[in-house]
């Protein structure tokens, strides 16, 4: 990057790609490659690390519920589905294999091999899951390339999200989470689950503690900057 270009995008600031987002648009993962060589962010749609995956891991931290009911929980709250192939990570570590696979969600490798990392309850397979999210055709989606990230947000604000590929086209590489969201969820799971109700701010704070892992792991030279 030239030197202009560079002072240019270190004068940006990640609020400055803050945009109206569609809760009911399925989420994508938290993840500043989402844009490279895909066109299908026409709605915004939220940011979640791991996408669907961290709010069943959020449910059955909470609930104390096995994988399975926290997966009949969110399929029975219709709650939108997304998930994310990719260049599979190696471990829950930022280093990269060439083979396309589930696998290329770092959160989801974090949860099959080092729960702890990012706050989930017990390993499961990522394979496992986004076989979940391809029967029940949901979004998924593949990315490219290696992480080039500039940013880390945390975003409060109801119904607003960073829109990670304008931000990468400005040269921005924003690695973003829609917290309010848990708040969103909880309300349709509750309605759909009344024997299992769930708080939104326990959502939302699980969230939250999910995304901070996954920061330590991909940037663990970058604060997050809450917005609120």
């Amino acid at each position: 990057m030239k030197d202009n270009e560079k002072g240019k995008t270190e004068q940006l600031d990640p609020r400055d790609f803050l945009r109206r987002a569609n809760p009911k648009s399925a989420p994508f993962c938290s993840d500043e490659r989402q844009g490279d060589g895909i066109t299908f962010d026409t709605d915004n749609p939220p940011e979640l690390p791991g996408a669907t995956y961290v709010v069943a891991d959020g449910i059955k931290k909470i609930l104390g519920v096995d994988e399975e009911t926290a997966w009949e929980m969110i399929l029975r709250a219709n709650l939108p589905l997304g998930a994310h192939g990719g260049p599979e990570h190696h471990g829950h570590n930022e280093k990269i294999a060439e083979r396309i696979g589930p696998g290329g969600c770092g959160y989801g490798m974090a949860v099959e091999t080092d729960p702890d990392a990012v706050g989930a309850p017990e390993k499961i397979p990522v394979s496992q899951r986004y076989a979940r999210i391809v029967t029940k055709n949901g979004r998924v989606y593949n990315v490219s390339g290696l992480h080039k990230i500039t940013h880390v947000t945390i975003v409060h604000k109801n119904a607003f999200s960073i829109d990670s590929d304008e931000a990468r086209v400005a040269g921005l590489g924003i690695l973003g989470c829609d917290a309010w969201l848990g708040v969103y969820y909880s309300d349709l799971l509750n309605q759909a689950n009344p024997k299992h109700t769930i708080s939104g701010s326990d959502l939302a704070n699980h969230i939250i503690s999910a995304m901070q892992g996954v920061a330590r792991i991909l940037a663990p030279d970058k604060e997050i900057i809450q917005i609120k």
